[in-house]
């Protein structure tokens, strides 16, 4: 009988976490990334993505990157990271690594040749 008391009283706690996820808030903070069409992130603002996941994700673009922007509401770890690639979808010659510096919580990378897709992380 204790056991089944120990284990309902388990469940209902692991429930109650489970159930405030809003409590719970990424250690580094909200990110973004911006690719630019132009060095030292100017020009146009081509693409922006929010909040990119801790596995990965490549995106396309159709078009020159010359720079991008990486962004985070803290200057905690984990940090976003970005890969830049010459192909669409980041295949061909890696032509870039971005991130951001510590103690920062933005940091901006020109690329020395044109990427066209980028691949994000958040090294969680």
């Amino acid at each position: 009988m204790q056991i089944n008391s120990i284990l309902i009283s388990f469940s209902l706690f692991a429930t109650a976490i489970l159930a405030s996820p809003a409590a719970l808030a990424p250690r580094g903070g909200d990110h973004t990334a911006t690719v630019f069409s132009g060095n030292s992130c100017t020009g146009t603002a081509i693409q922006s993505e929010e909040n990119f996941g801790c596995g990965g994700v490549c995106f396309s673009v159709g078009q020159d990157i010359n720079s991008i922007l990486l962004n985070q509401a803290t200057t905690g770890n984990p940090k976003p990271t970005a890969d830049l690639w010459s192909g669409d979808d980041c295949d061909g010659t890696k032509v870039g690594h971005a991130g951001i510096f510590s103690g920062q919580n933005a940091g901006c990378t020109t690329l020395s040749s044109p990427a066209r897709s980028y691949f994000l992380f958040f090294d969680c």
